[in-house]
């Protein structure tokens, strides 16, 4: 297979993959990786088993036997998915970070379009194209989100919870604190703030069947609501530099 050699230069990408009881979906996510980034980048993908009780870890490991790129962390209990990204992140031995659910979310010819830029910003920022075919509420509460967020920190991006492409210099700078899905935009919203360059990229999603979303937790919604609370106060108020 022909790498393409434009886009690779000395770039490495670590790809970390969060699940939890993803056994009917992480085989699909991490063979779509593989296909997409055999033929773009050298790269490492970091799996946290974030305390599955199905098959996530055996399956995992069956894929780690064939490719010595796939790292596997396992947790005995779930400690959340903005804290299995940051771990991941944090163990990466590459100079791009991103995270894909291990859901499988992304097809690979959208996936491709969030590697094609990289090296052109500091930061590149995907965002959902398709969102007229979330339900009605799902879309009311995520223009909601991202409207409350660009107001409050001066900010004009077209969503907060998609993959972003980041380089790990501009990562170790900063001081996180969420476990849940709000990871993303407090990631965002820091980086952004620090005065860095980025790129937003449209991409098609594969939309989740509501039933089976994490993100309308209880616990999901408590750790958003604090995420705002201690961003707020540390960009505006504290007026913390990254």
């Amino acid at each position: 297979m022909t790498r393409n050699t434009s886009l690779q230069g000395h770039s490495r990408v670590s790809v970390t993959v969060p699940c939890l009881n993803e056994s009917k979906n992480v085989g699909r996510t991490i063979e779509t990786l593989q296909e997409v980034l055999n033929e773009m980048l050298d790269y490492e993908v970091i799996v946290i088993n974030d305390g599955s009780n199905d098959d996530t870890q055996k399956l995992v490991e069956e894929l780690q036997a064939k490719n010595a790129k796939i790292t596997l962390i396992n947790h005995s209990t779930t400690k959340g998915r903005g804290y299995s990204i940051r771990e991941g992140y944090s163990v990466s031995k590459f100079e791009y970070l991103i995270c894909f659910n291990g859901k499988y979310d992304i097809p690979a010819d959208q996936m491709k379009l969030i590697f094609e830029p990289i090296g052109k910003e500091d930061l590149i920022i995907s965002y959902q194209a398709n969102t007229y075919e979330r339900p009605f509420i799902r879309r009311l509460f995520s223009k909601l989100y991202t409207l409350i967020l660009n107001l409050s920190f001066g900010l004009s991006l077209k969503y907060f919870n998609g993959s972003s492409l980041i380089k790990k210099e501009h990562f170790q700078r900063l001081e996180l604190h969420s476990d849940s899905y709000a990871l993303d935009a407090e990631i965002l919203i820091k980086l952004i703030k620090s005065g860095i360059s980025y790129q937003e990229v449209p991409v098609n999603d594969i939309i989740e069947d509501e039933r089976n979303t994490r993100s309308n937790s209880l616990p999901n919604i408590l750790g958003v609501f604090q995420f705002y609370i201690k961003t707020f106060l540390e960009i505006n108020i504290l007026r913390r530099k990254y």
